[in-house]
């Protein structure tokens, strides 16, 4: 509670800076009428205090609930980038079986065309030989596309991974900030919390010196 909110509810009691005001008489004498009017004022501050308390934790929960859930969303995001990662980690696993498979091809024939150079160049030969360059050459572009998708997805993944560490930064800090907020609010509360327990304190030890001096005039 603020400063000026204390000093407002004192006075809405009766406090002034020297303790209970008095007016004419009214220590010295039983007014059932003011101990009722007192209580019932106190009451209404006490319902107003609680209801505000309220209000606060109120609020305070409802954004832990949405900081929580931002996170919730970010680790999800990530397990999804992550997965995505893997699907392609598994893609470029197979493309380099598949031109490990083409160079095997491809020595194959290398070797059979280095064989092929040791027979008589006849017609036949020749047209064999030229059908032989002719898969050598389509084989060494299909692998130089494959060569190419490899470099293009070896980039895909390397800004996947530049995201997911944006991300995975952007989450800490996000977390980082909800934590502290948390800690802001909890401290607001608890000072809120000690200067309703101070008051509520004074304002008993006010009404039991009312009733011990209610009691001791009755007792006379």
């Amino acid at each position: 509670m603020a400063e000026m909110d204390l000093k407002e509810f004192r006075e809405g009691f009766g406090f002034g800076d020297q303790g209970p005001a008095l007016k004419g008489n009214a220590l010295f004498g039983y007014r059932k009428k003011e101990v009722d009017e007192l209580i019932r004022r106190l009451d209404q501050n006490c319902r107003s205090m609680q209801l505000a308390f309220e209000d606060k934790n109120s609020t305070f929960a409802k954004g832990l609930s949405a900081a929580k859930q931002e996170v919730q969303d970010l680790k999800q995001a990530m397990d999804e980038m992550r997965e995505q990662i893997r699907r392609k980690d598994e893609l470029l696993d197979q493309c380099e079986a598949e031109i490990a498979e083409l160079k095997k091809e491809r020595e194959a024939l290398e070797s059979r065309l280095d064989e092929v150079k040791h027979i008589r160049n006849d017609e036949t030969l020749l047209k064999e030989n030229l059908c032989m360059q002719q898969q050598i050459e389509d084989n060494r572009r299909e692998m130089e596309a494959l060569r190419s998708e490899v470099l293009r997805r070896d980039e895909d993944i390397i800004r996947n991974q530049q995201e997911i560490q944006r991300l995975t930064d952007k989450s800490q800090a996000d977390l980082n900030l909800a934590y502290l907020t948390m800690g802001f609010r909890m401290e607001k509360m608890r000072s809120l919390i000690a200067d309703f327990n101070d008051v509520a304190a004074e304002v008993d030890n006010y009404i039991e010196g009312k009733l011990q001096e209610i009691a001791s005039r009755v007792s006379r």
